[in-house]
């Protein structure tokens, strides 16, 4: 089944400069509108943003480790990549 976005008409004021903005990503990226276009460069900026939050809450968690913890951390870590490059010269 298809998921239909559901969008809502809005009328903004932008400044030239941004307008320009716009209508260069959206021959940069072959967009056939300016809304589509728009639309995308909020989406780079929503997953951007996440992922700031993603990665803030991972140094949050790993600087609330003892050292023990952050030891066994870095052992795992070290373990699962030399088993991965284990599996890469196979």
């Amino acid at each position: 089944m298809t998921k239909i976005a559901r969008k809502q008409r809005r009328t903004f004021t932008l400044s030239q400069k941004s307008i320009r903005f716009i209508e260069e990503i959206r021959k940069q990226n072959n967009v056939e509108s300016t809304s589509a276009a728009l639309e995308e460069v909020i989406e780079e900026s929503r997953r951007r943003r996440e992922l700031e939050q993603l990665e803030e809450s991972v140094g949050r968690y790993y600087s609330s480790l003892s050292e023990e913890q952050q030891q066994e951390e870095k052992e795992w870590g070290d373990f699962g990549a030399s088993e991965l490059s284990k599996s890469h010269e196979q």
